[in-house]
């Protein structure tokens, strides 16, 4: 299997690392990193609480990540069995979009989403505004000063694309 990754076939990536990682530590992977993020941001988790105890499929070919929102309105690893909406995103998809600094909302364009109406508008509505505070993350291990010159420095020579 080839994939078109940064603007070269590359054999894929993905398929040693779901072999070594296993398909339960790659789910539960992309799990914490959304958790992570939804604990930064509380309008995101007050958007999801009222679907608590509903199930939902995030495909990102090749891992498949079935979970259930939870009272909180964190996420929690579920069986496969009948998710009520099914998010699809082949995950070289993601990786080119990330390549060639397209937003989310380019990346959320291309998704398929299915199932229940309403479940589907708010994790839709999460996903598409969902942004990671990596300032907020590199404070705790560099501190303030630090954190906001690795930001800037970053943002000077990584702009992002609109």
């Amino acid at each position: 299997m080839h994939s078109r990754f940064f603007g070269s076939p590359l054999p894929s990536l993905f398929k040693p690392l779901e072999a070594c990682l296993g398909k339960p530590l790659a789910s539960r992977a992309v799990l914490t990193i959304l958790d992570h993020l939804l604990a930064q941001a509380a309008w995101a988790r007050d958007r999801l609480r009222p679907h608590a105890g509903r199930r939902a499929r995030l495909d990102l070919h090749p891992f498949i990540v079935d979970f259930t929102v939870n009272e909180e309105g964190f996420v929690d690893a579920s069986s496969p069995a009948s998710p009520e909406v099914s998010l699809s995103l082949p995950l070289d998809q993601v990786m080119k979009a990330i390549s060639a600094g397209k937003g989310i909302e380019v990346l959320m364009a291309q998704a398929h989403i299915s199932g229940s109406a309403d479940l589907a508008e708010a994790l839709g509505f999460v996903f598409r505004h969902l942004r990671w505070d990596i300032g907020e993350d590199l404070s705790h291990v560099f501190g303030d000063i630090v954190a906001h010159r690795i930001v800037s420095a970053w943002k000077i020579r990584f702009p992002v694309k609109r």
